[in-house]
């Protein structure tokens, strides 16, 4: 990775953990994490982060898929709408 270079992953919660905890032994700092959500009131079930070199100031954020029951958020039908016609 280059010096001023990022890495990006999704992971289930416990191996993002994991993730983060051995990208420290090679001089990597979590920069960003997303907590993925079914709806809000759901616990996070998966975690985007991103690792970058030396230290780095954290920004955290949440990013719902529900509203309501079968209704997505729309910033789940923005990010994914090149991918469905319906969106």
């Amino acid at each position: 990775m280059a010096d001023d270079g990022q890495i990006w992953l999704i992971l289930p919660v416990k191996q993002a953990n994991e993730a983060i905890a051995i990208a420290s032994h090679y001089d990597l700092s979590l920069a960003e994490r997303i907590n993925i959500h079914s709806d809000e009131n759901k616990p996070t079930f998966r975690q985007i982060i991103c690792l970058k070199r030396g230290e780095a100031l954290l920004k955290e954020s949440d990013f719902n898929i529900y509203q309501s029951l079968k209704e997505h958020t729309q910033e789940y039908k923005l990010l994914l709408k090149d991918f469905f016609l319906a969106y």
